[in-house]
């Protein structure tokens, strides 16, 4: 799992905490062939306006399927779209060899 690819902006990106990595490292484990990702946006935070770092789950089989993790949640909205069949099936046509007719 690499975070690094994260771009930075003046360096205030932050990188996802450890309950955020260790949960999404699991899924990769028990989820191979699933495509999703992490990905952080910063913030305002106003009560300090600093920027503060929004992690969200993106699925890359589903367009615009996203989830917005909490310690509390951990990722638990976003393994039940793993189990949906519309993702199931998505991830079993992306991974079928494509037949050229020619």
């Amino acid at each position: 799992m690499n975070f690094a690819g994260f771009p930075l902006h003046s360096g205030l990106l932050q990188t996802p905490p450890p309950w955020l990595r260790d949960a999404v490292r699991d899924m990769r484990t028990r989820y191979p062939n699933d495509a999703f990702d992490v990905v952080g946006r910063l913030a305002l935070n106003p009560s300090t306006g600093g920027h503060v770092t929004i992690f969200r789950l993106v699925c890359g089989d589903c367009p615009g399927k996203q989830c917005h993790p909490g310690p509390g949640e951990t990722i638990a909205e976003f393994e039940r779209h793993l189990l949906n069949h519309r993702h199931r099936n998505r991830v079993h046509a992306r991974l079928q060899p494509r037949r050229s007719f020619l």
